[in-house]
């Protein structure tokens, strides 16, 4: 249907169409008809309604982006290029279904209308099957970018566990260190440890802190500076 259509059907009815701006969002539909068009009309004279205001939304570009929040935990990666948080994706990369949907840029997709009538007020809404299924099809790539994102972000996880409990171990190797042990501060300790273990640096502060703070109490507790020295 195009919003021509759906102005003549309105005034075929004998009632006034006004086009508002805006978009037809089913959330701001209100009560609704049970029913398509033609009841909705005809509910719309029952009331005594003189016109039906009605919003239209147009097909275009922008449907086929998705903003993706550092919160988000949506879709499926585009195929050449991974998608940091923040960007803009499109779904025609998450998704081949979702080429298809191209043919129909520039279409009216969806209509909201309203009427009053004495202290009653109904609403209909309408959506093109295709813009229905887009719908549906835009929620499966979303759904699957989602998973995969998971899936990434468990995989980056776990690398870097691998990786703190290497840099933890090469810290402590430290203990077979003369010059390590032979440090009396911690912060001595920590400055050497940072030159000598190539990475710690990417350590959490808290953690490297932490752990020289360990080493420090178990230099001291086995004696290892007064072996040594």
């Amino acid at each position: 249907m195009k919003s021509s259509e759906l102005s003549a059907a309105i005034a075929a009815a004998g009632l006034h169409p006004v086009l508002l701006q805006g978009i037809a969002d089913s959330d701001d539909a209100g009560p609704l008809v049970d029913g398509g068009l033609n009841e909705f009309l005809a509910a719309a004279k029952v009331l005594g309604a003189k016109a039906v205001f009605y919003y239209v939304s147009t097909f275009d570009e922008n449907d086929f982006v998705v903003e993706v929040s550092p919160e988000a935990s949506v879709s499926s990666e585009p195929a050449d290029r991974d998608v940091e948080d923040g960007e803009s994706i499109d779904l025609r990369i998450l998704s081949p279904n979702m080429v298809g949907f191209k043919s129909h840029l520039g279409k009216d997709c969806a209509f909201l209308l309203h009427a009053e009538g004495g202290v009653a007020k109904l609403g209909c809404y309408i959506e093109e099957d295709w813009w229905t299924a887009f719908g549906e099809k835009r929620e499966e790539a979303l759904a699957e970018w989602s998973k995969q994102r998971g899936e990434r972000m468990a995989e980056a996880d776990d690398e870097q566990a691998k990786k703190r409990e290497e840099l933890v171990e090469s810290l402590h190797a430290l203990l077979d260190d003369a010059t390590f042990v032979a440090i009396r501060t911690q912060q001595g300790m920590k400055a050497y440890a940072l030159k000598t273990v190539s990475g710690l640096d990417e350590l959490d502060a808290r953690m490297l802190t932490a752990e020289i703070q360990a080493l420090k109490g178990e230099v001291d507790a086995r004696g290892l500076n007064r072996k040594k020295h």
